[in-house]
């Protein structure tokens, strides 16, 4: 099958040395697969596969999402990127496949309509740079560079990420770090205070290779290594050859498992969202939950919107004001889901000078009603 999209992507463009990953699952839960391009540079693409006619992108659809930026060094700037495929899973158990992937410094967790779960994104250096202590051109600070994997740890939905600093993060389904050693006596059970095999969070791949000649990524994978007694094991490939594994005791299987980069042995890339469960989606209303424009105070000009909607809605008219009551930016959101929307709604309030501004927020429900939110931002220069 060949599918032309062009449509579907719209006005967004990429580089021309972006490569793509592609995964498949049924993200709206209508009985077939849709299918999610990921770019090395953050281009993204969620969409219907059509029997006949133009491919039909979802509502929220393209983004550009963190996967690169751009540094600088004696020779001049250069721009790195992110080739690890996502993982599928359903985090927030609602019946619909979520998606996880290593963006720039930190690990992302978006829902089906595109807008980050809750506590996310997970930062496991929030301080400094991933791969701070080797970067050069080739081996490019930022990067992770590691598929993240999904089990359920302790009965609860987890995520499991390695770092190219030498350490394989587990994280819950609102972006924790979980951090239970072998030292709890849950864990113990008479076998010894080392329990060297018994996974203590984080685990550590031996630490920071400053070979730049070798690649710093950990690749990981579950598997059932003991055949007596089916118990999984977490496998870590490190660049310095080097092979480890560790006995995850206590981790039943689950739909939303996603144990290898590609999500099976045979690296299909799809998540089967039929063995999910029922879908479950939110009573409608026409109300707006949560609405406001960050950073605040601003600097630089670009604003983000922050809404989150009980229903569907046609537009959302957001107008800013200043002391005096004239109006001073007037921007139209159209096609806007339930729910908290992506964070690719953008407005440039660059020509404001520095004060603090109200913001109205007028929403068009597809049901015909309408309400309103206001919020207040500053603007420094």
């Amino acid at each position: 099958m060949n599918l032309d999209l062009n449509a579907a992507w719209g006005e967004e463009a990429f580089p021309d040395n972006e490569t793509f990953s592609v995964s498949v699952s049924d993200f709206d839960r209508d009985g077939a697969d849709d299918v999610f391009l990921l770019g090395s540079h953050g281009s993204a693409l969620l969409f219907r596969v059509p029997t006949s006619g133009p491919v039909v992108r979802f509502v929220g659809w393209p983004q550009i999402l963190p996967r690169s930026v751009e540094l600088e060094d004696t020779l001049g700037t250069y721009v790195t990127q992110d080739r690890s495929p996502p993982a599928l899973t359903d985090l927030n158990r609602d019946g619909h496949p979520d998606i996880v992937f290593s963006g720039t410094n930190a690990v992302h967790a978006l829902d089906w309509r595109g807008a980050p779960l809750p506590g996310w994104p997970f930062r496991m250096q929030p301080r400094q740079a991933v791969g701070f202590t080797y970067s050069n051109r080739r081996l490019l600070a930022t990067v992770i560079g590691s598929s993240p994997l999904a089990l359920s740890l302790r009965g609860r939905p987890s995520v499991l990420v390695a770092s190219p600093d030498g350490l394989i993060y587990a994280v819950d389904s609102v972006g924790k770090q979980v951090t239970y050693t072998s030292f709890d006596p849950a864990q113990q059970k008479g076998t010894g205070m080392l329990m060297s095999d018994l996974s203590d969070w984080p685990l550590s791949m031996g630490g920071i290779s400053l070979d730049t000649m070798r690649s710093p990524y950990v690749h990981i994978a579950l598997a059932p290594l003991d055949s007596a007694n089916g118990a999984r094991a977490l496998i870590a490939q490190s660049a310095a050859g080097g092979l480890t594994a560790w006995t995850l005791a206590g981790v039943a299987a689950s739909a939303a498992d996603w144990p290898f980069p590609g999500g099976d042995a045979g690296r299909s890339f799809r998540l089967d969202a039929s063995a999910l469960g029922t879908a479950v989606d939110p009573v409608p209303s026409a109300s707006i939950e949560e609405f406001h424009l960050f950073p605040s105070p601003l600097r630089g000009g670009i604003a983000t919107v922050h809404l989150k909607l009980g229903s569907p809605a046609t537009r959302a008219r957001i107008r800013v004001y200043d002391l005096a009551g004239k109006t001073v930016k007037d921007e139209t959101l159209t096609g806007l889901n339930s729910g908290l929307q992506p964070y690719n709604r953008k407005i440039d309030l660059s020509h404001l000078g520095a004060d603090v501004y109200s913001v109205q927020c007028e929403v068009s429900f597809t049901t015909g009603g309408k309400k309103t939110k206001w919020q207040r931002i500053g603007v420094v220069k």
